[in-house]
């Protein structure tokens, strides 16, 4: 980082007496691109645990949508109706919570997507802004 502003303070000013004429404006301007830059950082920072979090869900979601394949598929079969009757109340109720469940973490995947585009466009923007 340091070439590059040193690369955009050359090419701003002419000579050495320019750049001392200037220099608490440079250091001024320095010191405001190095905080686009740690801005920047954070926000990347941010990106990759939502991307990490993303990754859990989707893990989630795959294991609840297993088990939900797994219960639909499962069948007892008792001699009598009663055991019958609380197993399959049971199976549909699991079933109705795994279904709640994956539901809730779909919506919470889709939120997290939409904060990691927020996340990327707030990083882009103060990259530009380090050297814009």
């Amino acid at each position: 980082m340091f070439e590059e502003i040193e690369r955009f303070v050359k090419a701003r000013y002419k000579d050495a007496k320019e750049i001392k004429k200037y220099a608490s404006e440079i250091a001024s301007e320095i010191a405001e691109r190095m905080e686009y830059g740690r801005k920047a950082a954070e926000y990347a920072t941010l990106v990759f645990k939502l991307e990490m979090e993303k990754a859990k869900i989707d893990t989630s979601i795959k294991k609840m949508k297993t088990a939900k394949s797994e219960a639909q598929n499962n069948a007892l079969s008792i001699q009598s109706d009663n055991p019958n009757i609380i197993y399959n109340n049971k199976k549909k109720l699991l079933l109705n919570k795994l279904n709640e469940l994956t539901e809730k973490s779909e919506q919470a995947k889709n939120s997290i997507e939409l904060c990691i585009r927020s996340a990327n466009e707030r990083k882009e923007y103060y990259q530009n802004k380090i050297f814009g």
